[in-house]
């Protein structure tokens, strides 16, 4: 009898062994296996498909579930089992060949080392076999004054060295330097490889220093509207100086008063060729409600009996503004020329509705020398004006004249045009716009007396008259008691004068009013050539 094969399969209902003619491999085995469970399999399934055709219930699917189920459990036997297998040949090999294993273990390391390290140098590798490029080398400003700085940037492909020089040496790939160089200078980049080098240059030219702003400054930090603050300045290696707003050109050093009207911020600019320099100085400006009495003097103050001294004053804030001893109202700038026969004191009054302010001056009078003589004579009649003059009497227009008097007996003295009261004795400096003639009138209980003086203004032939642009005030109505600053615009005029009140502003620029009632003030802008008028008023409210 033949020998049984490898696990020779035997049917299921009868028990009867297949016999093959020869010894089945494992493989052989498995795939018999699979025919002879299909071949069963298809053999159930047509029995009952027969079985069925007798309109019976067929108990197939419950057969070749079984069947199939078997059938899977044998494939996945047989593929754990080949697995096994295969995993045992795997070990026993690697068992048999351990030193051959080792071995190959260790040059693939070795090899994967030297892969990763070609990775990471392959940009340095090629920068071997590659001649280098600048891509840029360039400087932020060409032109710099001495003392002042200027960016390098440069960017190269392929090099394995950059220098830049003078002075940097070995630099970066790409990058940026800050140069600060006492002369002009040329700067030169150079990048190299093992296949070769290549060179890029940029030029700064230094030029001389910026201008230097040693000093500028105000004596003040503030002051009130009205005043007049002093600038200084001082300045080096400068072909050129202003100062701004309104000042204009300037010299390298000085001094120069301002009365600005607000707050204001001066620039001062100093230039060469280099550029320019910078420097910024602040006065601050504030309103004051009471007067401000900014000089009350006399000069001199000591006099012999027949001389004369000249009362001065300036005030800013005011709406009325008196000076005892027959003065009377005045200006809120202006002088006057007295004559006391005794030590006198005087008292300037200056009002602005919210308060009042006083300011006195003594002039001291030597009456040694005089000699005592009786009462004068009650006055009987109308006054006497025993001299009104004008000194010079014929100017160039835009120049001054000197209007001085002395009047006796009298109540009242006046003169016209845009002077008004005035004392029995006394002087004023006028310019007038055109050739002017000037009337005083006195007064008193017996009548009046008039004189007149002339005061011829002759015109220039050469230039242009002055041009008023602007005449402003702001606000144009304001309520009794508060102030309204007059602005103007003019250009070519020696002189100004404001009227009524006022006569020569202070400033050049602004003149800060508070009338009591409304008023319409006239600017006369004077210089050789002519002048010329503008008008406007300020509404007071009651």
């Amino acid at each position: 009898m033949a020998p049984l094969a490898y696990r020779q399969p035997q049917c299921t209902n009868c028990k009867t062994l297949i016999t093959w003619p020869d010894a089945q491999t494992q493989q052989e085995y498995y795939q018999s296996q699979d025919q002879y469970y299909q071949q069963q399999t298809w053999q159930q399934y047509q029995a009952g498909q027969q079985y069925n055709q007798y309109g019976q219930y067929s108990q197939y699917s419950q057969q070749e579930q079984q069947a199939e189920a078997g059938l899977r459990s044998r494939k996945k036997k047989r593929s754990g089992s080949k697995k096994t297998n295969l995993l045992q040949t795997i070990a026993k090999l690697i068992r048999d060949n351990r030193q051959i294993v080792t071995r190959v273990s260790i040059s693939a390391g070795v090899a994967a080392i030297l892969i990763t390290a070609l990775i990471s140098f392959q940009d340095e590798i090629g920068k071997l076999f590659t001649v280098p490029t600048i891509s840029s080398f360039e400087i932020s400003q060409s032109e710099i004054p001495l003392g002042q700085s200027a960016t390098l940037v440069w960017d190269v492909k392929g090099a394995t060295s950059v220098t830049i020089s003078p002075d940097l040496g070995t630099v970066p790939s790409s990058g940026s330097k800050i140069v600060s160089p006492s002369s002009s200078m040329v700067y030169t980049l150079t990048a190299k490889s093992l296949m070769g080098s290549a060179n890029r240059t940029v030029k700064i030219t230094v030029k001389g220093p910026l201008p230097t702003i040693k000093r500028f400054s105000f004596n003040t930090d503030s002051i009130i509207a009205g005043q007049s603050a002093t600038m200084s300045w001082e300045v080096s290696d400068a072909t050129s100086v202003s100062i701004n707003p309104d000042v204009g050109e300037v010299p390298a050093s000085g001094t120069k008063a301002v009365t600005p009207a607000n707050t204001t911020t001066y620039t001062l600019t100093a230039s060469n060729d280099s550029g320019n320099s910078t420097s910024t100085a602040v006065i601050t400006v504030t309103i004051s409600k009471v007067p401000i009495i900014n000089d009350f003097s006399a000069e001199p103050l000591s006099i012999k009996s027949g001389e004369s001294s000249v009362i001065r004053w300036d005030v800013i804030g005011a709406t009325s503004i008196n000076i005892n001893q027959g003065i009377g109202g005045v200006a809120s700038k202006g002088s006057w020329k007295v004559t006391p026969v005794a030590t006198t004191t005087f008292t300037l009054t200056a009002d602005s509705g919210y308060g009042t302010v006083n300011k006195s001056i003594t002039i001291a009078v030597d009456t040694s020398a005089v000699t005592p003589t009786t009462s004068s004579p009650t006055t009987t009649g109308p006054p006497t004006i025993t001299s009104f003059i004008a000194t010079p009497s014929s100017i160039m227009l835009s120049e001054n004249s000197t209007l001085s008097w002395s009047v006796s007996g009298a109540r009242s003295v006046t003169i016209t045009p845009g002077i008004g009261t005035v004392p029995s004795t006394g002087y004023m400096l006028v310019v007038p716009g055109d050739t002017t003639t000037y009337t005083l009138t006195a007064i008193n209980s017996f009548g009046t007396a008039s004189a007149t003086t002339t005061v011829t203004a002759t015109r220039s032939t050469e230039g242009d008259p002055p041009i008023i642009y602007a005449f402003r005030a702001s606000p144009g109505t304001i309520s009794a008691g508060q102030f309204s600053t007059l602005t103007w615009d003019i250009r070519g005029a020696t002189v100004i004068v404001i009227n009524p009140d006022i006569g020569i502003p202070a400033s050049n620029f602004s003149q800060i009013v508070s009338p009591e009632s409304t008023t319409t003030y006239t600017l006369t802008a004077i210089n050789s050539r002519g002048s010329d008028n503008a008008t406007v008023t300020v509404t007071v409210n009651p």
